[in-house]
């Protein structure tokens, strides 16, 4: 489940112009 989330979580910060990729 754990890859889903952060898969999912670098879908949106693309899109956010990854505010928050670590």
């Amino acid at each position: 489940m754990d890859r889903y989330l952060n898969w999912l979580r670098e879908q949106l910060s693309a899109e956010r112009g990854v505010r928050s990729a670590e």
